[in-house]
């Protein structure tokens, strides 16, 4: 009933969510780049509204389960071939207190950021050297607390971070430094 609830899309993947089932779908383009109609592979989790996020870089693929009291985001990072494992490889799991964590995720080449709507937060997780996404949010922003919905929508590149708040109607820019971090404080607002 929730299939297509969230989806991530590469050159060579398509992500499907399915939170009522609790799994996401994945589904690898042939060499003439075409999306099978079948999944490739099913990642099943246990966790309530498993699959209710998910994003996609050409490194890692993160799935969120957002529901009360499970509140975390799942990492699978792709190995030497570029295919994506079924177990999680790393779980973003200290967030449960915070209040709509998980929905939704977006990465980029560089950083994971995950809103928490309902605490009004997003988190942002910046890889390291090694290119692993830390466990661990490396800045949050939280300074937006009279926006309703803040951070219920979540755009993301290599230069820019954008934040809506769709109840307030408003979306906040946030621009990346020379060194790639991006501030807690919008560089611009839409209204």
């Amino acid at each position: 009933a929730s299939f297509g609830i969230s989806l991530a899309l590469s050159s060579t993947y398509l992500v499907v969510g399915a939170s009522d089932a609790k799994k996401a779908f994945v589904f690898k383009a042939d060499a003439n780049g075409t999306f099978p109609t079948t999944a490739t592979a099913t990642i099943n989790n246990g966790n309530k509204e498993f699959g209710r996020g998910v994003a996609l870089s050409s490194t890692h693929l993160v799935v969120s389960a957002h529901a009360t009291g499970v509140r975390k985001a799942f990492i699978f990072k792709a190995d030497a071939n570029g295919d994506f494992p079924t177990t999680a490889t790393a779980t973003l799991d200290g967030y449960t207190s915070e209040s709509g964590f998980g929905w939704p995720v977006s990465l980029s080449s560089t950083h994971l950021v995950v809103g928490a709507s309902t605490a009004k937060k997003v988190f942002i997780f910046k890889k390291d050297a090694n290119g692993d996404i830390p466990t661990t949010a490396t800045a949050t922003i939280d300074g937006y607390t009279n926006e309703t919905n803040f951070g219920r929508g979540l755009a993301l590149s290599s230069t820019h971070l954008v934040v809506g708040a769709f109840s307030s109607n408003k979306a906040f820019i946030f621009k990346a430094d020379a060194s790639g971090d991006y501030p807690t404080t919008a560089t611009a607002t839409i209204e």
